[in-house]
């Protein structure tokens, strides 16, 4: 879905600084929450090598002779109440997904395919990486498959709005450009040269962040298909409290549904999709 040759421009500081936490890969390949005290036992085929506690370090005060079942080493250790999770991890098994990950039959994916492939990898359900907790199935009720879903709903050549505000101002504000399927240029709002105003999670607030993304599909002709500004075919704007409610709520649906209702969110896309390069725009 992220093309390989995608283009960022115009990211403002203070969209990037709040984006950053919640794009980065380490989001989604970690078993655990930031904060989480964790206990990390590194073995290799069974003999331990090393013993981490991330508040204290290195432990050598536990009785550890062997590893050869991951899965109970990892719950007798929980039982102990000591860790908000312990983590069981086999060296060769980091070192066969580097391998793999790094092959080069995978430089043409696209960069979502990617990390996804390496996440498959990591948690391939084998004793390779054992956690106690068990880690979420998903990423907060996110899944790829969703996303992939929604981006398959869009037009060949569509354009996204999200802007996320708080009474300190506008926080986050996102274009993104998605051309056959996939994201092909990231910018900010600086993008339309001037600052918006009016931007409130409001019937007014979408309207007039749809009509800046279609004056900015109106005034860029020239270049090619796949890096031309499109029309919008979806706009949404939240309150923090409402980004933040979304992230932590399992069922998404419900969490927007909420947003609405409390006056946090609001959202349109287009409703009648052209074949091609172009949307009507929703009333």
């Amino acid at each position: 879905m992220i093309d390989a040759g995608w283009l960022v421009t115009d990211l403002d500081p203070t969209t990037w600084r709040n984006v950053t936490p919640l794009i980065h890969p380490s989001t989604f390949f970690r078993a655990g929450e930031p904060g989480e005290h964790g206990l990390y036992v590194l073995h290799a085929a069974g003999r331990p090598l090393r013993v981490v506690d991330t508040r204290t370090g290195v432990r050598r005060d536990l009785a550890i002779p062997d590893v050869l079942d991951p899965r109970s080493v990892a719950r007798d250790l929980y039982s102990l109440g000591e860790w908000d999770r312990v983590h069981v991890i086999d060296r060769r098994h980091l070192t066969e997904v580097g391998r793999l990950a790094q092959d080069p039959s995978n430089r043409e994916m696209t960069i979502d395919a990617y990390y996804r492939l390496t996440y498959h990898l990591l948690w391939d359900d084998s004793d390779g990486y054992v956690t106690m907790p068990a880690r979420a199935p998903d990423w907060r009720g996110w899944t790829y498959e969703g996303i992939q879903r929604f981006v398959a709903n869009l037009p060949e050549a569509a354009t996204l709005g999200i802007a996320v505000t708080s009474e300190a101002g506008l926080e986050i504000g996102l274009v993104l450009d998605v051309c056959r399927g996939r994201v092909v240029g990231v910018t900010t709002f600086e993008a339309f040269g001037e600052p918006l105003t009016s931007l409130s999670p409001s019937p007014a607030g979408v309207a007039h962040l749809w009509q800046r993304l279609e004056d900015r599909a109106l005034a860029g002709p020239g270049r090619s298909p796949s890096t031309r500004a499109a029309l919008p075919a979806f706009v949404i704007v939240m309150s923090r409290v409402a980004l933040d409610a979304l992230l932590a709520n399992g069922s998404k649906r419900a969490a927007l549904r909420a947003a609405v209702r409390r006056g946090e969110a609001c959202w349109n896309r287009s409703r009648v999709v052209r074949p091609g390069n172009g949307v009507d725009r929703a009333s």
